[in-house]
């Protein structure tokens, strides 16, 4: 197993590349059998200056990046993904069935999800974005522009500031305690929302076939 396996490393333009590798020294119908039903991993811990930009790939696997000073850009099709700690110009995550998680961050944030859930926690970014198909999208004490798009997962918004809109096909609707703009729509979904201070932005909409809940204290 040990001999299937290398860790292999190149610079590229200056860009360094580090990758696991396996299927060294087999044959052909070796490497097919191997794709097909796998029997080895690799598990990667980078440490490096925090002010180099990062990109992290992965087929199958869980992807962490912590205390972060640059651009990060993740990519995996299954298990988790978790950023934390990061202060950036940019942040790009993109998982069709993974769970994400952001926390502590300091940039703008892109999170192109699919059935996982998404959780954003002590958020701020110009530009935040965040799109799912089924999963749920939760979203706690987050700042800036931000856009949340879903097919039919809920999503569940607090302590939110600034520009907030939203589309869903079928997904449930509920900001509360959140301060700023907020408008968008849900096709065969339920809204409710809850604005301790509005801040006009431009004209709202909220539109919803079904019945509408919606509470503006001041």
């Amino acid at each position: 197993l040990y001999e299937a396996v290398d860790f292999r490393y190149r610079e590229i333009d200056g860009d360094i590349e580090l990758s696991a590798e396996y299927g060294k020294g087999l044959g052909i119908q070796e490497r097919l059998q191997e794709r097909k039903n796998p029997v080895t991993s690799m598990d990667m811990v980078v440490y490096a200056p925090t002010n180099l930009k990062v990109r992290v790939w992965t087929v199958e696997g869980s992807v962490r990046v912590k205390s972060w000073s640059s651009s990060v850009e993740a990519r995996t099709s299954s298990g988790r993904i978790e950023i934390q700690d990061v202060r950036s110009d940019g942040i790009s995550l993109l998982c069709p069935a993974c769970e994400m998680s952001v926390k502590d961050v300091q940039a703008p944030v892109r999170c192109m999800g699919g059935t996982g859930k998404i959780e954003l926690d002590s958020v701020a970014g110009s530009n935040v974005y965040v799109e799912s198909s089924t999963g749920d999208q939760r979203l706690h004490g987050v700042k800036g522009e931000q856009l949340y798009v879903s097919k039919k997962g809920s999503i569940f918004g607090r302590s939110l500031k600034g520009r907030v809109e939203f589309s869903s096909q079928a997904g449930t609707i509920d900001i509360g305690d959140s301060a700023g703009f907020v408008s968008g729509r849900t096709e065969t979904g339920n809204i409710q929302l809850k604005m301790v201070e509005w801040k006009f932005a431009d004209k709202a909409l909220v539109e919803v076939p079904s019945p509408f809940e919606g509470v503006l204290t001041r």
